[in-house]
């Protein structure tokens, strides 16, 4: 994976980030629900998808929730564009590490990310793969993650861009 150069510890979240959730999510809800119009990521209100799906169609509610848990959801989730390339420029000068939070009903979640990081990244990568449900419990000089609430981390200061018509933030710790 390269030499650290300045032993910097970078966190990478994957789900939203190097992962595309939002087009795996909206692809399950098209398969299982192919008559329930897809709600556009521009008309997003809340950060979890399966909520305002939720919201939306409360007959389904039970069914939104369990699309995540279903064998292969997270290890057929898309690449998002540019992150290979991203991480590989981050890796020529800090030490990254891929930081994930399982799901709570975490069925195929845990392998099936194990699974994902080896078939994007390869298997050296998997070495680099930290799943824990509190990233504030992993010491970093940056978390990249899109996800702003239950962020205590001591200190940070987060700094919001705008990429692909969503947020992503930018943890400095």
């Amino acid at each position: 994976m390269g030499e650290i150069r300045n032993g910097k510890i970078v966190l990478v979240d994957m789900d939203g980030v190097i992962a595309d959730f939002e087009q795996g999510f909206q692809k399950a809800v098209n398969e299982k629900f192919p008559h329930l119009k897809l709600i556009p990521l521009e008309d997003r209100t809340v950060f979890y998808t399966n909520l305002q799906y939720a919201q939306l169609y409360p007959l389904y509610s039970k069914e939104f929730h369990r699309l995540t848990r279903q064998p292969g959801f997270f290890k057929k989730l898309p690449l998002i564009p540019g992150a290979k390339e991203a991480l590989k420029i981050l890796s020529q000068n800090y030490n990254v590490f891929l930081c994930t939070s399982p799901m709570r009903a975490y069925d195929n979640c845990v392998v099936e990310k194990y699974e994902w990081v080896e078939k994007h990244f390869g298997f050296e990568w998997t070495k680099k793969l930290i799943l824990t449900r509190d990233k504030t419990l992993v010491q970093a000089a940056v978390l990249i993650d899109d996800k702003t609430s239950d962020r205590r981390l001591p200190g940070a200061q987060m700094e919001a861009r705008d990429v692909r018509s969503t947020l992503q933030y930018l943890f400095l710790c």
